[in-house]
């Protein structure tokens, strides 16, 4: 039995009224799941937890010689702007993330 309260998807979007401005925040994930076979160019949609691996950046950050708590690339990165010694390889790593976004 359908409650008295279900709409269907039509009268749900018609009744939508936008008394004030918003946002709406869409994570990456649903980005990832929308995209399972990567973009229009098939490059997968990197999340925070599998950016080192998609970007191939584990050989650059064995370098770094740090311990890193997780391989989250948001906590790795910040790990490495952080330190004063490793300069060059924050600026490589910056370079390969800015030509996996770059390039089709």
């Amino acid at each position: 039995m359908s409650s008295p309260y279900e709409v269907s998807i039509d009268e749900e979007v018609s009744q939508i009224e936008v008394t004030a401005p918003h946002v709406f925040i869409l994570g990456a994930g649903a980005s990832l799941a929308a995209l399972k076979e990567g973009d229009r160019n098939g490059v997968k949609l990197p999340l925070m937890d599998n950016f080192v691996d998609i970007l191939g950046l584990s050989g650059l950050l064995s370098e770094a010689r740090l311990d890193f708590e997780s391989m989250n690339f948001e906590d790795v990165y910040t790990k490495i702007h952080s330190a004063p010694n490793l300069g060059s390889l924050c600026r490589k790593i910056e370079e390969i993330v800015y030509r996996y976004f770059l390039d089709p």
